[in-house]
């Protein structure tokens, strides 16, 4: 899951077209739990306080994306 919604992510936030691109926050929000769970899995926890600042990264996309008004 992760791969499948990681790079989706990376593929969309990278198209040219806005209507598109605005989805790439959606899918790296959508990979943050499976993150979570590998790292504490396997005891990564550098990786999973990396993982925090992804979230909030992605959280901001999707504020600014989807949630803020436009001026």
């Amino acid at each position: 899951m992760i791969l499948v919604f990681c790079m989706t992510s990376i593929f969309l936030v990278n198209d040219p077209r806005p209507r598109v691109s605005r989805f790439g926050c959606v899918f790296g929000l959508i990979s943050e739990p499976f993150w979570f769970y590998t790292c504490a899995y396997h005891h990564q926890w550098g990786l999973f306080a990396a993982a925090f600042i992804y979230t909030i990264s992605w959280g901001r996309g999707f504020y600014n994306q989807w949630i803020r008004r436009s001026t």
